[in-house]
């Protein structure tokens, strides 16, 4: 798998990921705070890491294309923790609004938390501290 900041990608291909819906008023964020993971050279998902603080990052967006790899949440996740971690960050907060996501979430170690960063997305709110996280490299960044 291939990590590249959305940043480095023309609109097209910005675009064509999500099919040109992307909200006007998220696009920026996701724009700015967002990653593609490449498989064999095609976006199979996105993220977004957006800092809350200096010390906690915010796993805000994940989008995965159809029939994607069963462990790529897991994946997202762990290069989310990772990247949190570069960033000289402590804590990454997820916000889970299925079962399958919170029991994944409990599997990897996240607790729920009173934390709401956004009231309106009526979700439950996980954190975890990356002190824990293993720190080897599960995917390969393009640097600029």
């Amino acid at each position: 798998m291939e990590l590249i900041p959305t940043k480095e990608l023309e609109q097209k291909e910005f675009d064509a990921f999500f099919d040109e819906k992307v909200p006007h008023f998220e696009e920026v964020d996701m724009k700015k705070y967002g990653y593609f993971l490449y498989k064999q050279g095609k976006p199979a998902a996105f993220f977004s890491l957006i800092p809350v603080d200096r010390y906690t990052y915010w796993l805000r967006s994940l989008i995965m294309k159809r029939n994607a790899p069963v462990l790529l949440p897991v994946t997202i996740i762990q290069t989310a923790e990772k990247l949190t971690q570069s960033y000289g960050a402590t804590s990454l907060i997820i916000h889970s609004k299925t079962a399958v996501l919170e029991q994944l979430l409990t599997q990897l170690g996240y607790n729920l938390t009173d934390q709401v960063l956004e009231e309106s997305l009526q979700a439950s709110w996980w954190i975890t501290r990356l002190e824990d996280v293993d720190k080897t490299d599960t995917y390969t960044q393009r640097l600029i």
